[in-house]
């Protein structure tokens, strides 16, 4: 299991401090990966819309499991393509699919965005939904099995609600976190989590 105290060394006790360390552990390692990891444990795909391109850095290795929780390219492409407001989408120059399960207590980190890399970063979490009720409500979605039910909420991709988060978020802070709470959390998905973490970690990413 990934833990996020990975991060953290035994004599930090400070709370602020902890957590400005670990913002910029993660943001090293993001970097890392994308400076000399990437050729050979990541392959790049690409969205594009207009003049926009939006890299899509995911594993180049498959998980050998019956069933894998993380997002594939196509499905990031496809939540891409319908997100409502393309202005949101400059916010964002990569989205990077990490295999890794970071948890502690039920909290589960879900992404973490790089303002400095405008880099979109999703971890391995149970699967959800995000009850948008706004504008996706009033976006008309190409497809007719995807129609807005008669409440007028639409359970979206939680990818899009993080991009419209992020495009409202003051542009001062360094990293926007994610995180899920999940109860129960020792379900037969937790321990499909842990072992695609751990089988990704004995492979270097």
């Amino acid at each position: 299991m990934f833990d996020i105290q990975e991060y953290l060394s035994d004599e930090r006790h400070d709370t602020e401090a902890e957590t400005k360390s670990l913002e910029k552990d993660i943001s090293c390692d993001i970097d890392q990966l994308l400076k000399s990891r990437f050729q050979n444990l990541y392959a790049r795909d690409r969205y594009k819309y207009g003049t926009k391109k939006i890299d899509i850095i995911h594993p180049l290795l498959t998980y050998p499991g019956k069933r894998s929780l993380f997002i594939t390219p196509d499905k990031v492409r496809f939540n891409l393509s319908i997100h409502p407001d393309k202005g949101n989408l400059e916010y964002i120059d990569r989205i990077i699919i990490r295999p890794r399960y970071v948890e502690i207590n039920g909290i589960e980190l879900a992404a973490i965005y790089l303002k400095k890399s405008q880099s979109l970063v999703l971890y391995l979490t149970h699967p959800y939904t995000v009850n948008q009720p706004e504008e996706f409500v009033l976006f008309e979605l190409s497809k007719p099995t995807l129609k807005c039910p008669k409440d007028g909420k639409l359970n979206i991709s939680p990818i899009n609600r993080y991009i419209s988060i992020i495009a409202q978020q003051p542009k001062d802070e360094a990293i926007e976190k994610f995180f899920v709470k999940v109860t129960p959390l020792n379900d037969a998905d937790y321990q499909i989590l842990l072992d695609t973490s751990y089988f990704y970690s004995r492979h270097g990413y």
